[in-house]
């Protein structure tokens, strides 16, 4: 009776004995794989996959080194999966990843010629070209819209521009700007059709190259200019920026002296471009000051940035700004300002526009 239990038992223990390795062989509870990192990727195309890999462990032992996995090319747009398998005996495990391949990156458009073109009233604008090219899509160049509205027949600045768009969406565009200046006599300097002032446009006194003023005029400094100027180089100081008076007020007659030396120097050419002649100086009026630091580059540190910023609030405008010299006859200035009252300056300096424009004799 006992050895038929004993053979009973036995067989039984021999039965579960051969499950648990069955059990072991195909569902092995030891054996774990799973992913290391986001089960979704999103990789720019043409860009190496940097696989995060997974966790790979066998009765805790890690054996990352025996997962197979399918490999994947980033070379092109598409979704993909990756599949990571593990075997041990009759045991796999497998995980899988997905991989978005996408293009994010925008054509780049080339100009050919220069980014600004300048032309006279009465002269044809002829394109001078233009490329595109896409990390993915290749050559886009005849892909390139182009919008113009260039009218040679009146003075002014015009854009054209250019757009293009790849098969992902991506767009990108740039200008060209065509600036259309008035015919001018050689050697002018840009002043003809003097007009003899003081000329005063909606109460606003205009002094350029068109515009003149007597040997007789002016007496200094404008008290209320010269007050607004005290409260911008106060604003200027609590902001923590030094804005220093160099050239307030100067007489005709100081004009004349000034720029027969720049003459004298460089030539009359070159003198028109960032000297006026007597007469035609903003200096004379008492209402224009040159402050900070006469440089090219002052528009571009923080302090001039703070001036473009911030003179509007104090009544003042950047007399000879940047891209439109083509109409106030001179060079960029970032250190010159020019007191119009706070209504005015805030409007022409919010719009970007000249004194020229504001009054309507651009």
């Amino acid at each position: 009776m006992k050895k038929r239990k004993l053979r009973k038992l036995a067989i039984i223990c021999i039965l579960v004995l051969i499950l648990i390795v069955i059990f072991m062989l195909f569902f092995n509870p030891f054996l774990h794989l799973s992913l290391k990192g986001k089960k979704i990727i999103t990789v720019e195309v043409n860009e190496s996959f940097k696989d995060p890999l997974v966790n790979a462990t066998f009765f805790g032992k890690d054996v990352s080194d025996d997962v197979s996995k399918t490999k994947i090319k980033a070379d092109k747009i598409g979704r993909y999966t990756v599949e990571y398998k593990l075997k041990k005996g009759w045991t796999v495990k497998k995980v899988k990843r997905t991989v978005e391949v996408v293009d994010t990156t925008k054509p780049e458009i080339a100009l050919v010629g220069n980014t600004t073109v300048s032309l006279k009233v009465g002269e044809s604008y002829v394109e001078p070209g233009f490329t595109a090219t896409d990390n993915y899509d290749g050559d886009l160049t005849d892909k390139v819209k182009v919008k113009e509205n260039v009218d040679t027949s009146k003075k002014g600045e015009y854009k054209v521009t250019y757009t293009v768009e790849d098969s992902s969406h991506n767009k990108s565009s740039l200008e060209r700007t065509v600036i259309v200046e008035n015919q001018s006599k050689e050697g002018s300097g840009g002043y003809s059709n003097i007009e003899m002032g003081p000329k005063y446009i909606d109460g606003i006194l205009i002094v350029n190259k068109q515009y003149a003023l007597p040997k007789s005029y002016g007496n200094g400094v404008d008290p209320t200019a010269q007050s607004a100027l005290s409260s911008l180089q106060a604003g200027a100081k609590a902001a923590g920026f030094s804005m220093p008076l160099l050239s307030g007020y100067r007489s005709y007659q100081t004009q004349v002296n000034l720029y027969q030396r720049y003459v004298n120097r460089d030539g009359q050419a070159m003198a028109d471009t960032y000297s006026a002649r007597a007469g035609h100086s903003e200096h004379q009026t008492g209402l224009a000051f040159d402050v900070g630091s006469i440089d090219d580059n002052y528009g571009t540190t923080p302090a001039g940035k703070w001036l473009v910023q911030h003179c509007a609030e104090y009544g003042f405008i950047l007399r000879y700004p940047k891209g439109k010299e083509y109409i106030t006859g001179y060079q960029y200035e970032p250190w010159h300002i020019r007191y119009v009252g706070k209504k005015v300056a805030k409007e022409i300096m919010n719009k970007g526009i000249t004194l020229e424009e504001y009054l309507g004799v651009a």
